[in-house]
């Protein structure tokens, strides 16, 4: 067998072996296979005038050949290309040298490429256009194409080129464009660049120079350099601009200059400063309709673009960005210039942003967010050339010294006009010369059209807008059309009073001293002959006014807040007009007659109103003539009329009586008689006017007083606690419970209509109105039991049938000779039900059994006679119904229930030291000798008069003044209420609940103390939490004693009992204790099965589970011993 076993593994193996190499070996293509499937390509070798020994070679698709060699007298093998058409033109791709490694992609004819030898002329000149081309010609080197290039040839560039040589448009005409506009093609600087010196630039690195014409669109000429935000490369530098233009250049949309380092030599003592990008030299014209100049730099001047003397430049769009030269960071303009449409932003320069030094006109140009770290301003205009600045924006600059225009030229006698623009929002660091507008010249300075200057400012956020720098300066003329709502401040070194400021009648404009200020607190500006003036400031004087109405203590005060000069007319202030300054002046019991400047009004007199001039300050005080009081009535409009009078001094502060009027509410006072103009409010503080007044009192009607009604309840033939109830109409009332026997209660309906039903017991009602309320019942079926009781050969006692849930009474018997135990459960015994005369509950058909003892000592013609037990009951503080009974030794009762006001029972215990615990009311307790049991007693929570009235779990939220609150827990099961309110004294009907696999026992408190189950009445004391109690729906019930339950009795037989009690444990044994489940509140059950245990979520489901089934082992254990020992 183990033989079979190994083969069977070998041969395991050897298969798992053939599997992974047919896996491995199956991956991997078979070359034979693989060749018969290729494809092959043939390339044919075509030397021209040379030969080449292989003429064709066949290769297989995807594989590679090594490029033969050929030869060619006078000549040497430059390399092989292929020659194709592409849209009508002829395009030579260069494939490699001889020697190299060629894969071709389909059948293809290579051409070599032949060059001459030194020294010796080339026959043939095979050229591969791959960088440009002039109509169909293709030129290898751009270089070449430009050399080549005729008036009107377009150069088109196919690709990004770096040209070793300064390219040069000497021709008429000429254009140069990429080929693909959405990718504009970059021309650039090599490394070892070779440039042209132009004339008088001492430049030998320019990479474009223009001396005939030239129009460039969608292209980029990029200068190499690697700019951060403070203009440091780290990229290529060059002492040249990129493009000169000696002759004509017109740059059109998609075309970039940018990334050019222009050093400028970093010679001081040059005469000669060029662009960073665009150099329009004498003469040169340069125009641009589009396009960008960026991130280039010059140590010279125009960062963007300088355009020399007798240039023309012309401008209709475009921008300038991010550039910096040492003057004009943007542009540096000598010759004639138009700019417009531009956006000229973020540029730097040490003076000047755009330098003007020629005749020049910006015009709808946006120039903002530059900067300029010394001279001059944004905009620098100097030099003896008109210059017009229209519709331009010069906005978030900031600079040293001048954050707009710096206005230049001592000699010069051309205007600077600005007109209709916009200068906002700039800045400049300097406090002493920092300003928007510098007018450093003589010529005329004029502002025209809509000009707004707003937001300017220098360092500490003051606003100065035009400075003169010539106190006999041109002044400032305002054009024809000037509009503005800007103030403008203005100031100058050392201006004189007189100096005329701003010109405006010239052209007939009207103007105000209050637009044009003067920056310094000496000067001011004045109006005169409809110009603006500096003029000096007069003295100016104040009055003050004085209340002098307190002769004990300092009078309120206040200043007119005019400053007058001499010359001015001054009006003397009143009481109206003082009220804002200095409130209400009165004095009490005075009249205020005018104004003194002595408080004893032995000085000067003025009126109010009345006018002066001023040659010093003038202190005023109040004068005040005392008056006499005055009347005041309040007529009160009431059946009495009531009348009642004060007299009080003019301005007093009073206030209106408060009145009272049975039935009625004080509206308030009124001035008039017919009540139409309201004075104010009872209690209301108001001033007393300056003569007799009468005040009216409105009066209006309250409501009635609050309407009690008597609800009237009828029980009809039932039981309730409230005959009647007395409330508030439209308040709430709670309905009383009505009970009657035998019947269900269904409600409380109207008297009058007993078909409408006000509500349930327990339920708010709004009270209307008196009315009865009548208690409508509903019959119910009562469910009988009845009870058999055999007397085992006693006298006769008769069934007792009685319905479910009542208490019914114990009959008697007699038996011969015997001694009456009580009855029972079982017929041997079981659990004792009660002896004749006590009470019990019929819950059920059951049978109770007579139990007998024999009245002589002993008998020995039977000795069958049971052996029996004395119990004794200690109830302490309490009472109980039976304090002693006797029962067979063996058998099993049930605990009663002891009771005590004020406390509550916790259950019996085996000793007076109450430490053993030996069950809870109605648990069954079996008894095998005298057995003493002690009542346990709690006080009850919160109870201090000791009436029971309190809630058990402190569930006193809920109580009111009229109910208990009733809290159903259904304890792992259902029930259909959770809680129900109960009118005190009212009783209530114990729902149902369900629970899978479980049969109901009954409501319980958490002190393992009876209630009731369904459908039984519960009158409670106080709000209480019941709880529900649960069963094996398999664990028959044994507490019955109903000898009818064959399986329970079977089982009792089983385990040696007489009758459902635990069984083989002494009484109070630890064994008892040890096999109890634990309740809440510490009780245990002493008898199995007779009482389901409640759940009060203190322990585990699970963990009472286990322990359960421990005890299972061991009291099956303990019955075995048991049942040894009592039946041998």
């Amino acid at each position: 067998m183990g033989r079979k076993r190994r083969f069977s593994k070998l041969l395991l193996f050897a298969a798992m072996l053939s599997t992974i190499g047919a896996g491995v070996l199956g991956s991997v293509p078979l070359p034979v296979r693989a060749a018969e499937e290729k494809e092959t390509y043939t390339v044919t070798f075509e030397a021209f005038e040379g030969t080449c020994e292989t003429e064709s070679v066949s290769v297989p698709k995807g594989e590679s050949i090594i490029l033969p060699d050929a030869s060619c007298e006078g000549h040497y093998l430059y390399g092989w290309v292929d020659v194709v058409e592409e849209e009508g033109i002829t395009v030579l791709y260069e494939i490699g040298v001889a020697g190299s490694e060629y894969t071709p992609e389909k059948d293809v004819c290579l051409q070599a490429h032949w060059k001459p030898n030194e020294g010796q002329e080339p026959e043939q000149d095979i050229t591969v256009t791959y960088e440009a081309r002039i109509g169909d010609t293709g030129y290898e080197e751009l270089e070449e194409a430009f050399a080549n290039a005729q008036a009107g040839d377009t150069i088109t560039v196919l690709k990004d080129c770096c040209v070793s040589r300064t390219l040069e448009a000497a021709a008429d005409n000429i254009t140069l464009q990429s080929e693909n506009a959405d990718n504009p093609a970059t021309i650039s600087r090599e490394e070892e660049f070779t440039g042209k010196d132009f004339y008088r630039t001492d430049l030998d690195n320019v990479l474009l120079g223009v001396e005939g014409s030239l129009i460039m669109r969608d292209i980029i000429l990029d200068g190499g350099a690697e700019l951060d935000g403070d203009f440091n490369n780290t990229g290529q530098t060059w002492d040249s601009p990129l493009v000169y233009v000696a002759g004509v250049c017109t740059v059109e949309e998609g075309t970039v200059f940018q990334n050019n380092y222009n050093t400028d030599h970093n010679d001081d003592n040059r005469s000669f400063r060029t662009a960073g990008a665009i150099h329009v030299a004498w003469g040169g014209e340069f125009a641009m309709t589009g396009g960008l100049i960026q991130h280039c730099y010059t140590n010279g001047a125009g960062g963007g673009i300088q355009a020399a003397k007798t240039s023309c430049v012309t401008i209709t769009s475009g921008a300038v960005r991010e550039c910096y030269a040492a003057v004009g960071g943007a542009m540096d303009f000598f010759g004639l210039t138009s700019v417009s449409g531009m956006t000229i932003s973020d540029n730097k320069a040490w003076a000047a942003i755009v330098a003007v030094r020629g005749e020049t006109t910006l015009s709808g140009c946006l120039i903002e967010n530059n900067e300029v770290t010394g001279d001059a301003g944004t905009v620098s205009i100097s030099e003896d050339s008109p210059v017009v600045m229209e519709g331009c924006t010069i906005t978030g600059n900031h600079n040293k010294y001048t954050s707009a225009i710096s206005y230049s030229g001592k000699d010069r006698t051309e205007p600077l006009t600005i007109r209709d623009c916009t200068i906002w929002g700039n800045t400049a660091d300097d406090l002493y010369s920092g300003v928007t507008i510098d007018y450093m010249t003589k010529a005329d300075l004029i502002l025209d059209g809509k000009i707004v200057m707003e937001e300017n400012a220098v360092a500490g956020g003051k606003a100065w807008d035009i400075r003169f720098y010539y106190q006999d300066a041109t002044p400032v003329t305002l054009g024809a059309d000037f509009e503005s709502d800007s103030e403008f401040v203005m100031w100058g070194y050392d201006f004189a009073p007189g100096t005329l400021l701003v010109d405006a009648t010239s052209n007939g404009k009207e103007v105000d001293a209050s637009q044009f200020l003067w920056k310094t607190q000496n000067y001011r500006t004045e109006k005169r002959d409809g110009n603006i003036y500096l003029a000096e400031i007069p003295k100016t004087y104040c009055v003050s006014y004085d209340a002098n109405n307190s002769p004990t203590g300092t009078s309120v005060m206040c200043s007119d807040p005019n400053l007058y000069t001499s010359e001015d007319a001054v009006t003397i202030m009143d009481r109206e007009a003082l009220f804002p300054l200095m409130g209400n002046i009165v004095n009490f019991g005075y009249d205020f007659t005018g104004w003194n400047t002595e408080p004893d009004g032995t000085g000067t007199d003025y009126a109010p109103g009345q006018e002066t001039s001023l040659t010093g300050n003038l202190y005023l005080y109040a004068k005040w003539e005392e008056k006499e009081p005055v009347t005041l009535t309040y007529i009160y409009n009431d059946e009495e009329g009531r009348t009642d009078s004060a007299q009080v001094i003019p301005g007093a502060n009073t206030a209106f009586p408060n009145a009272s009027r049975k039935g009625y509410r004080l509206k308030g006072w009124y001035e008039d008689e017919e009540l139409t103009v309201f004075a104010g409010s009872a209690g209301e503080k108001y001033y007393a006017p300056q003569e007799d007044a009468i005040y009216y009192a409105a009066w209006e009607k309250t409501e009635e007083a609050a309407v009690t009604c008597t609800i009237t309840f009828d029980p009809n033939g039932g039981e309730t606690v409230r005959k009647s109830i007395t409330a508030e109409k439209d308040s709430k009332i709670i309905l009383p419970i009505c009970n009657k026997s035998g019947y269900e209660f269904l409600g409380w309906f109207l008297a009058s209509d007993d078909s409408i039903c006000a509500g349930q017991a327990g339920e708010e009602f709004t009270v209307q109105g008196d009315m009865t309320l009548k208690a409508h019942f509903e019959k119910k079926e009562a469910v009988k039991v009845t009870i058999t009781f055999d007397t085992d050969g006693g006298k006769e006692a008769k069934p007792i049938r009685a319905a479910k849930g009542d208490t019914i009474r114990l009959p008697k018997t007699e038996k011969d000779g015997y001694n009456f135990l009580g009855w029972y459960t079982e017929k041997d015994g079981g659990i004792l039900l009660g002896i004749p005369g006590s009470e019990m509950k019929a819950v059920k058909d059951m049978t109770a059994y007579a139990l007998w003892e024999k009245e002589a000592v002993e008998d020995s013609d039977n000795g069958a006679d049971p052996e029996t037990c004395k119990v004794t009951f200690h109830a302490g503080k309490g009472t109980v119904k039976t304090k002693e009974l006797t029962i067979i030794k063996g058998g099993s009762l049930y605990l009663p229930m002891p009771e005590c006001e004020g406390y509550d029972f916790t259950g019996w215990y085996l000793d007076d030291a109450l430490t053993q615990f030996a069950g809870a009311y109605h648990d069954a307790y079996r008894i095998t000798k005298d057995t003493s049991f002690y009542a346990k007693w709690e006080k009850i929570k919160g109870d201090s008069s000791n009436n029971g009235d309190n809630t058990q779990d402190g569930d006193s939220s809920d109580e009111t003044l009229n109910t208990y609150t009733i809290k159903y827990d259904a304890n792992g099961g259902k029930t259909g209420n959770a809680s129900v309110k109960v009118v005190k004294g009212g009783s209530v009907k114990l729902p149902g609940a369900e629970r899978e696999g479980y049969i109901f026992k009954g409501w319980y408190t958490d002190r393992q103390v009876f209630i009731g189950t369904e459908g039984e009445t519960y009158k409670p004391g106080r709000s209480i939490s019941l709880y529900a109690k649960w069963e094996k729906a398999d664990h028959q019930d044994s507490s019955t004693g109903n000898t009818n339950d064959k399986d329970n009795k079977n089982n009792s037989d089983k385990n040696g009992n007489t009758g459902g009690t635990v069984s083989g444990n002494s009484a109070g044994s630890p064994s008892d204790k040890n096999t109890e489940t634990k309740t809440e509140g510490g009780n245990g059950n002493a008898g199995k099965g007779t009482e389901p245990v409640i759940q009060t979520g203190h322990a585990s489901p699970f963990i009472l589970l286990a322990a359960l089934g421990l005890c299972g082992v061991v009291l099956a254990a303990a019955s075995v011993l048991e049942g040894k020992k009592i039946c041998p």
